[in-house]
């Protein structure tokens, strides 16, 4: 790319821009991108998996009262539902390697925290780490978005969307072998196994391509 192609309007100080040609990756191949992507998703979908397996019984067990165990899991779909308006905004703004690793790195904070919360049955604390855990769910939605918007286009959306029904298949083999390890205190082990699948998202993230460069109104 020539300092023509540049576009000047893009590339004026003070916005939050690619001045990349349209459809380029900034610091990646698209194809190494969008395999990124897929896993990142994938590991995304791994960590909801064994946090809706095992956040139920984690509630159950240290509720104070029966009528309050689907309150963790309902926090955690608000968080979901929460997270899409400042994963949307910062995917624009700050590109894709931003917004993924924040969102992951409340996955490990959340899975921590309510691992350690079912362990010691404290249902306060289970409640923010499931309100955690819910906003890094928000953020994963969007995966498939920057690669539907990716130079693959409805390809790339279909190739993460693949990523994620592999780790979903992975999921139930994964819950087994946490409950061979932890015995009675599966529940916690379960969330702590969800944070560590987004630690290596997180770790993943924080690799992808910073963002794609939207297209420019002359083209």
């Amino acid at each position: 790319m020539s300092a023509a192609d540049l576009d000047p309007i893009a590339g004026r100080i003070g916005r939050l821009d690619c001045v990349c040609a349209p459809g380029d990756e900034r610091g990646s191949r698209g194809g190494e991108g969008l395999a990124r992507l897929a896993a990142g998703f994938g590991l995304a979908i791994l960590a909801q998996t064994l946090v809706l397996a095992a956040l139920p019984l984690a509630a159950a067990s240290s509720a104070p009262r029966p009528a309050l165990a689907g309150l963790p899991y309902a926090i955690a779909l608000l968080g979901a539902a929460l997270a899409t308006f400042p994963a949307s905004y910062l995917l624009d703004a700050f590109g894709r390697r931003a917004a993924f690793a924040l969102g992951a790195s409340l996955g490990v904070a959340g899975g921590f925290l309510a691992g350690w919360a079912a362990l010691h049955r404290q249902f306060p604390i289970l409640c923010i780490g499931a309100l955690w855990l819910g906003l890094a769910h928000g953020f994963a939605l969007f995966y498939r978005h920057a690669a539907a918007t990716s130079a693959a286009g409805p390809k790339g959306g279909a190739i993460v969307f693949a990523g994620g029904a592999l780790a979903a298949v992975l999921a139930p083999p994964a819950l087994q072998f946490a409950g061979s390890l932890a015995g009675p205190f599966v529940d916690a082990a379960t969330l702590v196994g969800a944070g560590i699948a987004d630690l290596a998202g997180l770790i993943l993230a924080v690799t992808l391509p910073h963002a794609i460069a939207p297209p420019r109104k002359d083209q």
